[in-house]
C-alpha cells in the first residue's frame, strides 16, 4: 500500500508544500467547540485534516468564497481573520499524532465508528494512505492498514465516551442524532453494534422508531440533564458554554434548551449565561 506525505496534499494549488514544510510547528488540539465542530474543522465534516486546510487556501486564494463559520472555525491564531498562519497552525495541529488517542483516523480527538469506517476504506484503497494516518491507525504494528486494524479500531470504542442517544457520537445528543437514527432505518447508514448500544434507549435489543420517539422525548425533558448542560453529555464544562454562544448568536433555541441554558432565568440564552455556565464549569454547582 503506497504512502503518501500529507504535506504533499496541498500541492498543486497555488502554493507549495515546501513553503510549509518549512514553517509548520506543533500546536495542542484545539478544545474549543463551535456550532458543535471542534476549532480547526473548518469544512465541518467532523474530521480534522488536509481538507480544511485547503479551505482555508482556497479562501486565501480566492477560489472559495468567505463565510463567517469559516472565520469562527479556522481562526486558530485569533486575530479575527484567516491567513497563511491559521494554515500553518492547523497543519502542526493534525499532524502531531501525539494529539490524538491511537485509532482516532478521523482525528477529531475521540475514537468513533467514522475511524473504523475510515480504516476499512484505507484498507480497500479507496482513500489514500498518508504517514500520519498510519502513525494513528495502525494498532497491530504491521507498518500497514488491514482489516484486523479495523477490528481492533472497533474494539477500542468506549460506549462510556458517549452519552446515550448520541448516535453520531459528536459528544452532543440533539436532534441531530435523530436525524442519524432515521438515516439507519432507511438504510443510508448500516446498523452496528456501537450504533445498538447508544441508540437503543428503551433496552429492547433492537433499534426501531420506538428509540427514536424515545430520543425525541428524551431531548425535550429537560429534566434530564443538568442546568448549563446544553451539549446533553451529561457534564457541565467550556463546550456547553460555546453552545450557549453559538444559540445567542444564530438563534433557534428549543424550549429545552430554555430550560436548560438559561442560568439566570431572564427568558433568554446569551453571553451572561454562557459565563454563569463557565462559573459552574470553574467553581461547581
Amino acid at each position: 500500500m503506497k504512502r503518501k506525505n500529507v504535506l504533499k496534499t496541498l500541492v498543486g494549488i497555488g502554493l507549495t508544500a515546501s513553503i510549509f514544510a518549512s514553517t509548520v510547528f506543533a500546536v495542542p488540539l484545539s478544545d474549543e467547540f463551535i456550532n458543535g465542530y471542534r476549532k480547526g474543522d473548518v469544512n465541518q465534516d467532523g474530521c480534522l485534516d488536509e481538507n480544511d486546510c485547503q479551505l482555508i487556501l482556497d479562501i486565501l486564494l480566492g477560489k472559495k468564497d468567505e463565510e463567517e463559520i469559516y472565520v469562527k472555525l479556522g481562526d486558530l491564531n485569533k486575530d479575527e481573520k484567516l491567513t497563511t498562519l491559521d494554515v500553518n497552525m492547523l497543519l502542526g495541529m493534525i499532524i502531531d499524532s501525539s494529539n490524538f488517542p491511537k485509532g482516532d483516523l478521523t482525528r477529531d480527538g475521540k475514537v468513533t465508528t467514522k475511524d473504523s469506517e475510515l480504516a476499512l476504506n484505507i484498507s480497500l484503497g479507496k482513500v489514500e494512505l498518508t504517514d500520519i494516518y498510519l502513525e494513528i491507525g495502525d494498532l497491530d504494528n504491521d507498518n500497514q492498514i488491514t482489516i484486523k486494524d479495523v477490528r481492533l479500531i472497533l474494539d477500542s470504542i468506549k460506549e462510556e465516551d458517549f452519552i446515550k442517544g448520541d448516535l453520531n457520537q459528536d459528544g452532543r445528543f440533539d436532534t441531530n442524532d435523530i436525524d442519524f437514527g432515521y438515516k439507519i432505518l432507511g438504510g443510508q447508514v448500516d446498523m452496528n453494534d456501537i450504533y445498538l448500544k447508544l441508540g437503543d434507549l428503551n433496552e429492547d435489543g433492537i433499534f426501531n422508531i420506538v428509540d427514536i420517539t424515545f430520543m425525541y422525548q428524551k431531548i425535550e425533558q429537560s429534566t434530564d440533564f443538568k442546568k448549563g448542560d446544553l451539549d446533553r453529555n451529561g457534564a457541565v464544562n467550556a463546550n456547553d458554554a460555546a453552545v450557549a454562544l453559538d444559540l445567542y448568536k444564530y438563534g433557534n433555541v428549543s424550549d429545552s434548551d430554555m430550560k436548560i441554558g438559561d442560568m439566570n432565568e431572564d427568558g433568554v440564552i446569551n453571553a451572561n449565561d454562557a459565563a454563569l455556565i463557565l462559573d459552574v464549569y470553574k467553581y461547581g454547582e
